[in-house]
């Protein structure tokens, strides 16, 4: 099974500014600059950037997500620096019962024309035995 988000964050970017312009899109963990943070080094502080975590749907096709979100991310660059990001991640989570995974070409193409960092994580699917 593989997942795939994007995270989003800067200085200056307010991802509350994104509700209603991306349409069946799911944000998780939206936090603007100034809000109060709940976990980490500034917990019960102002947070000093915003932030969130663009999710794919899972509608898409799991064997597309990879490119779905590289899409999704080029098509609407424009918008979230037009809201204040400036650091993008890609993450890929990947569970398997094999400790393998491979990355199609033009899924290669999408994730390196966006010129930002790819997070990969693999997990192992443990299967009972009966």
């Amino acid at each position: 099974m593989i997942e795939t988000e994007c995270e989003l964050s800067g200085q200056e970017f307010r991802p509350t500014l994104l509700k209603g312009k991306l349409e069946y899109i799911e944000l998780r963990n939206v936090t603007n600059p100034g809000d109060q943070a709940t976990l980490g080094r500034n917990k019960g502080k102002p947070t000093p950037y915003g932030s969130c975590t663009v999710v794919t749907p899972t509608r898409i096709d799991p064997d597309k997500r990879i490119a779905w979100i590289a899409d999704f991310i080029k098509k609407h660059d424009r918008l979230f620096r037009d809201c204040g990001a400036t650091d993008f991640q890609i993450q890929i989570n990947w569970t398997g019962v094999q400790g393998n995974m491979e990355l199609k070409v033009v899924e290669l193409e999408k994730l390196a024309g966006l010129k930002v960092p790819v997070n990969i994580n693999y997990s192992l699917q443990r299967t009972s035995k009966g």
